[in-house]
């Protein structure tokens, strides 16, 4: 599968919806008609700054892309790192997930988006406020590195590239690759 990475850096806030309104400006320039199929990750690295990670088919030329490969056939091992936000629906209200029930709700997303979760190595669970046409609200995400395996190739390839669970406009369920040579962060 051939896809194309770009990493650029943004303003930092904590506001959410700010930081996808600042994503979609700069990924379509300004431009209000645009489709929004691509996923992106961030991560806080200043006081000031935040890392975008943003994952297309084919990425715009100005965000600099970069061409890359990856083989995604069953029983390839894989050591990955993602944010999902953990939360239940029960009466349309947003619920989030008790501790005890975090590790199964990753293994039922990692299973339906055709992996086998091995080992969860890392887990960080915390909330994440934002504002978004007045309405305040919060997002409770977990913050994992995992090692999971290949179990049904399409749809391995699709959430790698569409990402995982709610939340992937605000940058949340974009599966991150990880190995001991990776600087990306």
């Amino acid at each position: 599968m051939k896809y194309q990475e770009s990493i650029f850096i943004i303003p930092c806030t904590s506001n959410l919806d700010d930081i996808h309104k600042t994503v979609m400006n700069y990924y379509s320039q300004g431009k209000l008609n645009f489709v929004r199929d691509y996923i992106y990750s961030w991560k806080r690295i200043s006081d000031i700054n935040l890392a975008i990670i943003l994952r297309q088919d084919e990425i715009p030329p100005h965000l600099n892309p970069m061409d890359k490969e990856l083989e995604l056939s069953e029983g390839t091992v894989l050591t990955i790192q993602m944010s999902i936000n953990t939360i239940k629906r029960f009466n349309k209200r947003a619920i989030p997930l008790r501790p005890s029930e975090v590790d199964s709700f990753i293994n039922t997303k990692l299973t339906r988006a055709g992996f086998k979760l091995h080992e969860i190595i890392f887990k960080d669970n915390y909330l994440v406020k934002t504002d978004k046409k007045g309405a305040r609200f919060s997002r409770n995400i977990t913050t994992f590195t995992a090692s999971v395996s290949v179990i049904d190739s399409t749809m391995a390839e699709h959430s790698f590239m569409k990402g995982i669970g709610r939340g992937k406009s605000d940058g949340f369920g974009t599966i991150l690759l990880r190995d001991e040579n990776d600087i990306t962060y």
